[in-house]
């Protein structure tokens, strides 16, 4: 989940919490075969103020540059082989 680039600047507990539960989701996520796609707190594409609600939420434009984004890591991820696209039900 992105946060804003400076939500945890001045908060240390919570920046240790915050790399706890990256830690834990990406454990979890790999036990299972899950590409787990790190946004980094500092992901330049969501650095500027204007793509954010506050410091927890993306705006519309925030959401819009975090899904593209995303799309790429699929896409990447596709690309490499570490997922799979699913078999159409047709």
């Amino acid at each position: 989940m992105p946060v804003h680039p400076v939500a945890l600047d001045d908060y240390e507990d919570m920046l240790r919490d915050y790399a706890e539960s990256i830690s834990v989701i990406t454990a979890r996520a790999e036990a299972k075969g899950v590409p787990f796609f790190a946004t980094s707190r500092r992901l330049d594409v969501l650095a500027a103020n204007e793509n954010w609600l506050d410091f927890n939420h993306l705006n519309a434009t925030g959401a819009a540059l975090f899904s593209r984004w995303l799309g790429e890591q699929v896409g990447e991820a596709v690309r490499q082989g570490a997922l799979s696209i699913p078999a159409s039900e047709d």
